[in-house]
């Protein structure tokens, strides 16, 4: 796991453990979202680049609803289905020193084809229907590494496999932004959006996040 990749299944941790638990036994009585999110995730530090593209396959439940608020708290995997269509997964590593023959080694490796992978998912929805607006935070870990082609500077070309950690919403894990992303059916959200990085993730180097999603509140 990268160095990004720690730190963002990190501040998921944190994140939960400032939540209360939601009542699960309420899910499933109050409807679920299902949908896609279409997902163009980077990250560029120094030492280690990594970009991936795909389709996520999501649905969740909902675990709470007032006269202005409907709202998923994604702590436990097992509630969440997840899925995603990796159609490009590429990485870069450069290492911090010099090897015993004084060459700076280089890693790049890429996906070998197209793959569908389960993930688990992990965080939280928050609809407005009063401001008409929502927001949500979602980190993804592929429960299986992908089969990838590697080449190494000094060793030449090989075979290796990756997890995967990208994360995807309207903000990174921690309060939500003042404006949420408007919509018109609460039954029915679409957006394109751009995801601006908050400091937390800035700091390891990743970048905004590519993104369009379509959801339906299944009964």
């Amino acid at each position: 796991m990268t160095t990004q990749s720690r730190t963002l299944v990190t501040l998921f941790v944190l994140a939960s453990a400032l939540c209360t638990a939601p009542a699960f036994a309420q899910a499933g009585k109050l409807g679920a979202y299902a949908g896609t999110v279409k997902v163009s995730y980077a990250t560029k530090t120094e030492l280690e680049n990594m970009s991936v593209k795909g389709e996520v396959k999501l649905r969740f439940p909902v675990t709470g609803r007032t006269s202005n608020l409907v709202e998923a708290e994604m702590f436990d995997p097992s509630t969440v289905k997840a899925s995603m269509l990796v159609t490009h997964y590429e990485t870069f590593q450069k290492a911090k020193s010099p090897d015993s023959g004084g060459q700076i080694n280089t890693t790049s490796c890429k996906l070998e084809k197209p793959i569908e992978v389960d993930l688990d998912a992990q965080g939280v929805f928050t609809l407005d229907l009063k401001a008409k607006s929502h927001t949500w935070t979602l980190a993804l870990i592929s429960r299986k590494n992908l089969p990838m082609t590697c080449v190494h500077s000094r060793s030449g070309a090989g075979k290796s496999t990756k997890g995967l950690v990208l994360g995807v919403g309207t903000h990174e894990p921690g309060p939500p932004p003042s404006k949420g992303v408007p919509f018109t059916d609460p039954a029915s959200l679409t957006a394109k959006f751009t995801m601006p990085v908050g400091p937390a993730m800035k700091s390891q180097g990743t970048l905004p996040i590519e993104q369009e999603w379509t959801f339906q509140l299944q009964k």
